[in-house]
């Protein structure tokens, strides 16, 4: 079976052959020789055991032959024959979200587009820089509670930013250049936060600073490199330090000024929306970052 035809993790059930390419995550040999390991694709990932001698390092890509099977209720692989996959592309096995990335992309220029001035020029030096921007269009919004795919980080910024213009036509005070220039950058930190393969996860940067700290550095520096005024510049930086809300929510600092208030509501409600639309299924489902049930798909 090719790599394209073969079934995806998510799809099986038990007794179902699982044959293809997978990236294999966390092996770990205990005594009797078994290997514990997981088995990764862009669908999701499963528990799998493998009896042979073949000790592939975490990250691999791997040839796997074997079957789905019940182990105490979980959905495991038990499998049969595994050799290390040549000629790999890597990009396979990357989740991709469920959206039309050109007509996203199209919302992002013109919303940059309706910047003037200074700030136009400074999300300017981000977005027209090409490797920045391949970097940023690709980056996952989270690693797992909302738009945690490809393209993720480019859909959620759109959404935040265009509730942001929305609020200003309600609010006609707000300033929408700064405003607008802060959503559209509040989030680029997770260019440095994250990775895609061989998993979704957080880099070592990540990890050690995270991403608000991170973009609040990258947008201080280019600003300052522009000249853009020094309380422009620290209105900005707040934007990015305070859109998660709270201290307690890895904000560094609150919201102090309005725009700052705004962005950090708009982040909010286009993550929570996230979570309705893309949890799958229909009917109640509990959520764990809700800490709620809540109703999901087509159910009324």
């Amino acid at each position: 079976m090719t790599a394209e035809a073969q079934k995806k993790l998510s799809e099986c059930g038990v007794g179902d052959d699982v044959r293809g390419r997978f990236v294999l995550l966390w092996p770990r040999r205990v005594k009797g020789g078994v290997l514990y390991f997981w088995l990764a694709d862009d669908s999701g990932r499963m528990r799998a055991r493998y009896s042979g001698n073949l000790s592939p390092q975490n990250g691999t890509v791997v040839e796997v032959a074997g079957k789905v099977v019940d182990v105490w209720g979980s959905l495991w692989v038990e499998v049969a024959h595994m050799t290390v996959a040549e000629q790999v592309d890597t990009q396979q096995f990357v989740r991709k979200g469920q959206f039309d990335i050109a007509e996203t992309e199209q919302q992002f220029r013109r919303l940059v587009e309706s910047v003037s001035g200074i700030l136009r020029r400074l999300l300017d030096s981000f977005f027209e820089d090409k490797s920045f921007w391949e970097a940023f269009r690709r980056a996952p919004a989270a690693k797992s509670v909302h738009q945690a795919y490809e393209g993720g980080l480019l859909l959620h910024t759109v959404g935040v930013a265009r509730l942001c213009c929305a609020a200003c036509d309600v609010y006609p005070r707000l300033r929408r250049d700064l405003l607008l220039t802060g959503a559209l950058l509040h989030d680029v930190g997770k260019v440095w936060e994250y990775e895609l393969f061989p998993r979704l996860d957080k880099t070592e940067a990540g990890r050690l600073v995270g991403h608000v700290v991170l973009g609040a550095q990258e947008v201080s520096r280019r600003a300052r490199q522009l000249g853009v005024p020094p309380n422009t510049r620290l209105l900005l930086e707040h934007l990015i330090l305070s859109h998660h809300g709270r201290k307690e929510w890895g904000s560094p600092v609150e919201p102090a000024f309005a725009e700052a208030e705004l962005l950090h509501h708009a982040d909010m409600i286009d993550s929570r929306v996230a979570i309705y639309f893309e949890s799958g299924g229909s009917g109640w489902r509990y959520s764990d970052t809700l800490q709620r049930y809540i109703i999901v798909g087509e159910s009324k």
